[in-house]
């Protein structure tokens, strides 16, 4: 506000020109500009000067203040009001040599550029020669995008290559005389042309070699104001919003109404513990694998719209394991789900219908993951018999990999990497790309040499070593950060978050329950900014990624509670699962809770529908029957008892 304040006594006494200018008609803050107008006016009428301001921080950095202001002010379009300000302060945005190379560079007047830049005495020869470099780059591009390949080759003998030291930098830049068009070199080059923003990047590029002093950065009040945004949004402990674009106007506010706290809808369709549940990336449809090798799938369509919880219902009940399922994967267009089993088996269905489309037989013990391909053709399994095997999805085995035990991976958006946790508690990283399709791949262990007959490409990036056994692993939509579940005591935290760019653990987890079981946690919010996960004492916990503070804690499940998950498509829906048999799906909404039973699904075996309705009326008849011998035939629901009302 002080800052805003600042502005204002600049920008009103443009009213001295002439100059109309409207200011909102209410508030307080339109009395402090009207304050400030009167002052000045009263100032020119006597002949002196405004009162400068009397704020530390204010007086310390003003030169700065006006130096932003007036950047901001030429952003906006408004030239002649930064041209006051200019003269008013008697402080210039940056000396004239450094706006004329900036005029240089954003008008492609090369040779203006390069001489503003030897003037503005740099002192750094390599410095020097790093910027001579970039702007040579930039017109050699431009040449090439205009067709001038003839011109291009000189520009890059006798301008570019003096300026460089970097023979893989050059070699990268020749290939580009042979794109066959502007779109082959704007991939090849990774950039947007010369009508796009590349000459904006290039100041931008350049500006790490010159100091602030001298040359301004690009939107450099926006990049500040940004980073508060930004730095609010990562302290505002309950924030579970996508929008990034709050006002500037005040901070940024919220509370804990905004997390799921009560719960929508109870589901106890399983007969047996429920061990994973999964939303689908479009938020519609809900999965269930359980003890009782059965696979439930809920459309949750009407429900998310009207927050309905009176049609919801499983729309599949898939019963081909024989196992207990212990894990569930959408495709990443959700036509598809993969359940993996205990049964040794790992099965693909069709969401709409609940079809099974293929088997998958190739495993010789319990199957723990499945993890699909981000191109949704192929997909990765791994179970207790060490093994890693990479299917195609119309039941081609096409890799085989023999490692330790592997309890859980996942694989990056962009296909290139996939992190797995084994039994040896250590989470390990492969490089995708340096496997080759139809092989048997033995990755080495760090520091152990090669034995005769293996592959001699060692997919294997890094190994991060850890104390206590890993459960479960989540990663994060940006692919910087992992999740793992800790079987520890509570005390040392038992839910760890690796930064997989520095390759280690950068945050521990307490106020989580987990001592021998199986919990999988994951990233949850608009903006995966929590951590969600189940708790060996019924509840379900959510803690902010940032600090690990623990938001709130859910009560609702009588028993351990398995696994979580969060809607990414409507973040303000998560599930649970539980030993309990039941699954909750929680909302910030104060719900009527419905309790779905089995005679509600749709799917069913042929002939049990029917069979239920004739027994249920055939109860009812007998009840009938019960109140008319005893006189009540007329009587309503209060006559009778609780089980004759189940």
């Amino acid at each position: 506000l002080q800052f805003l304040y600042f502005i204002g006594v600049h920008i009103v006494t443009l009213g001295r020109l002439g100059k109309r200018r409207a200011y909102p008609s209410t508030g307080g803050g339109a009395l402090k500009v009207r304050r400030v107008q009167e002052e000045a006016l009263q100032m020119d009428a006597e002949g002196g000067e405004m009162p400068s301001h009397t704020d530390p921080y204010i007086t310390a950095h003003k030169a700065e203040l006006v130096r932003l202001t007036m950047q901001l002010l030429h952003g906006l379009g408004h030239n002649k009001s930064a041209a006051v300000l200019q003269e008013e302060s008697g402080v210039a945005l940056q000396n004239p040599d450094a706006t004329s190379f900036r005029e240089g560079v954003l008008d492609g007047d090369w040779d203006k550029a390069l001489t503003a830049i030897s003037k503005l005495n740099i002192d750094n020869a390599p410095h020097e020669k790093r910027i001579a470099f970039l702007i040579y780059k930039q017109q050699y591009l431009e040449e090439l995008e205009a067709g001038n390949k003839v011109a291009a080759l000189g520009i890059l003998r006798n301008k570019v290559t003096p300026h460089s030291d970097d023979s893989a930098e050059l070699h990268h830049l020749s290939t580009m005389i042979v794109c066959g068009g502007k779109d082959v070199l704007y991939g090849r080059a990774d950039w947007d042309g010369r009508r796009g923003h590349s000459r904006k990047d290039l100041l931008k590029s350049i500006q790490k070699y010159i100091s602030s002093s001298v040359l301004l950065e690009e939107d450099r009040l926006c990049s500040l104001l940004k980073q508060a945004q930004e730095y609010q949004r990562e302290r505002c402990m309950y924030l579970n919003d996508k929008s990034v674009n709050h006002t500037l106007l005040h901070d940024l506010r919220s509370d804990h109404s905004s997390l799921p706290r009560y719960t929508q809808m109870l589901l106890d369709d399983h007969e047996d513990e429920v061990w994973h549940i999964e939303f689908s990336h479009n938020g519609r449809w809900l999965a269930s694998g359980a003890r009782d090798a059965t696979l439930l799938l809920y459309d949750l369509a009407t429900f998310l719209e009207r927050k309905d919880s009176t049609a919801m219902h499983a729309n599949h009940v898939l019963k081909a394991h024989r196992g207990s399922i212990t894990k569930t994967a959408f495709s990443p267009d959700d036509k598809k789900i993969l359940s993996c089993s205990n049964d040794h088996k790992v099965k693909c269905w069709e969401v709409a219908t609940g079809t099974l489309l293929q088997t998958f037989a190739g495993h010789n013990d319990d199957v723990t993951a499945v993890c699909w391909m981000p191109d949704g053709k192929a997909f990765f399994s791994a179970a207790v018999d060490k093994r890693v095997l990479k299917w195609n999805v119309d039941g081609t085995l096409l890799q085989k990999w023999y490692v330790p035990r592997v309890l859980d991976l996942v694989v990056t958006s962009t296909g290139e990497l996939m992190y797995t946790i084994d039994s040896e508690k250590r989470i390990i990283c492969y490089d995708l790309a340096k496997t080759e399709p139809c092989t048997t791949l033995v990755p080495l262990e760090p520091g152990r040499g090669r034995n005769a007959g293996e592959p001699e490409v060692d997919p294997v990036v890094f190994v991060i070593q850890e104390d206590d056994y890993l459960t479960s692993c989540d990663l994060s939509a940006c692919g910087r950060y992992l999740l793992c579940g800790i079987s520890v005591k509570e005390s040392k935290g038992c839910i760890h978050l690796y930064d997989l760019q520095l390759r280690r653990m950068v945050h521990k987890y307490n106020g989580i329950k987990q001592f021998k079981y199986v919990l999988r946690a994951v990233f949850g919010g608009a903006t995966q900014n929590f951590v969600l996960s189940g708790s060996e004492d019924g509840k379900v916990v959510i803690l902010h990624k940032k600090t690990g503070e623990v938001l709130t804690s859910l009560e609702g499940h009588s028993k351990m509670v398995n696994c979580v998950a969060w809607n990414a498509r409507y973040p303000d829906i998560i599930a649970s699962c539980s030993d309990d048999k039941a699954i909750r799906i929680w909302s910030p909404d104060v719900p009527k809770i419905q309790s779905l039973r089995k005679t509600e699904h749709r799917d069913v075996e042929h002939g049990e529908e029917e069979e239920e309705e004739e027994e249920e009326e055939e109860e009812e008849e007998d009840m009938e029957a019960d109140r008319e011998s005893d006189g009540t035939g007329t009587g309503t629901t209060e006559d009778c008892d609780d089980d004759s009302m189940k």
